[in-house]
C-alpha cells in the first residue's frame, strides 16, 4: 500500500506499508530519492535523521526485526518531486520447500550464525 501526500508544509510525504507474504521476520526497507529526506517514521516512531551528513540525506536504510503479519508503515518527507526507489528485501531463517531441491549432504551443516540457511527475497519500486 502506498501514500503520495502533500505535508501541511507542502512537502512531499510518501507513506509505505511493507510486508512479507512469505511471513518473513525481517525487513530491510533502502530508500533513495532525488533530494534530500526531511523526515521520516517507522511505525508512527520518528527516525533521528539529523546526524545524518548531507551527502546521505538522500538516502535511507531501516532494518526492521519481527515484523508484525500486518507489516511496516515507512512515511518519508522532502523536498522535491523526483522519483523515490525503494528496495524491500525480506530475510528469513531456512530454506524453501522447492519440488526437487535435494536434501543438505549427511555430511554438511548450517553455519552457526543466526541466519544459517537464509532465504533472502527482493523487489525493488519507483514512485
Amino acid at each position: 500500500m502506498t501514500r503520495d501526500e502533500r505535508g501541511p508544509d507542502g512537502s512531499r510525504v510518501l507513506a509505505l506499508r511493507a510486508a512479507s507474504g512469505r511471513g518473513a521476520p525481517t525487513l530491510l526497507l533502502s530508500v533513495q530519492r532525488e533530494g534530500e529526506i526531511t523526515a521520516a517514521t517507522l511505525d508512527g516512531r520518528p527516525i533521528d535523521l539529523s546526524r545524518r551528513p548531507p551527502e546521505l540525506r538522500s538516502r535511507l536504510r531501516v532494518l526492521h526485526f519481527a515484523v508484525p503479519p500486518t507489516g511496516a508503515e515507512l512515511r518519508l518527507a522532502g523536498w522535491g518531486e523526483g522519483s523515490v526507489r525503494v528496495n524491500v528485501t525480506d530475510d528469513s531463517n531456512g530454506l524453501p520447500a522447492i519440488p526437487g531441491l535435494p536434501p543438505r549432504p549427511a555430511d554438511t551443516m548450517p553455519t552457526l550464525y543466526d541466519f544459517a540457511d537464509p532465504t533472502v527475497v527482493t523487489r525493488a519500486f519507483t514512485f
